[in-house]
């Protein structure tokens, strides 16, 4: 098996080598939009390698860690900083976003690359409107989620932290039936937005 695998990577090495070639790739990005794309690719890369690398050391601080050190994570600023500090930014920033989506939906701020001139006027008057009614339904939603996670932390209970499905019950039992229903249908329509994003968003590079 392994003697077949060898043989067969170099029929593998012109797709693994086109990347480096002059192609449009994120290694050889042409145009304002396609270095932007490689950019924030880079950004995501690097966000996710820092965060991983906090998890990482937090585990072997907690596994292999000294008492002494131990002691030190145990210390009343760093728990403020861990444990209050860093949530309530999060949990802000969380909150912020569902504002944002709910102020996008207001404005009708869809996605900018999105070219929807060749529809009837009507077609796309509906669609933007199905649009708008998708993005406030999903800010609601994150809001709900941030709220939760707020109130898990000032009662300290993990378990009333949640994600989407918890949101949704939370809208339940405190919206009511109807509410609740439109709220459900509103993200069904932003899954209709990112349908339309799928088919007529455009990238111009």
């Amino acid at each position: 098996m392994k003697t077949c695998i060898i043989r067969l990577l170099p029929l593998g090495a012109p797709f693994f080598l086109i990347g480096c070639s002059d192609m449009h790739s994120v290694l050889t990005p042409y145009g304002p939009r396609a270095t932007e794309i490689a950019q924030l690719a880079w950004f995501l890369f690097a966000l996710a390698a820092i965060v991983m690398a906090i998890v990482m050391a937090s585990l072997a601080f907690a596994l292999r860690g000294s008492g002494a050190m131990r002691a030190r994570l145990a210390q009343r600023s760093t728990v403020m900083i861990g444990g209050i500090i860093f949530p309530a930014i999060t949990l802000t920033g969380l909150l912020g976003y569902g504002v944002y989506q709910l102020y996008n939906a207001y404005r009708a701020k869809l996605s900018k690359q999105l070219e929807l001139g060749s529809m009837s006027d009507g077609i796309r008057r509906a669609l933007i409107g199905v649009s708008r009614f998708g993005i406030a339904a999903r800010g609601i939603v994150f809001g709900t989620i941030a709220v939760l996670m707020y109130r898990a932390a000032r009662d300290h209970d993990p378990s009333e932290a949640g994600g989407l499905g918890d949101s949704m019950r939370e809208l339940l039992v405190n919206l009511g039936r109807w509410p609740y229903l439109a709220i459900a249908l509103g993200v069904g329509a932003y899954g209709v937005y990112e349908l339309i994003n799928a088919k007529y968003r455009r990238i111009k590079v």
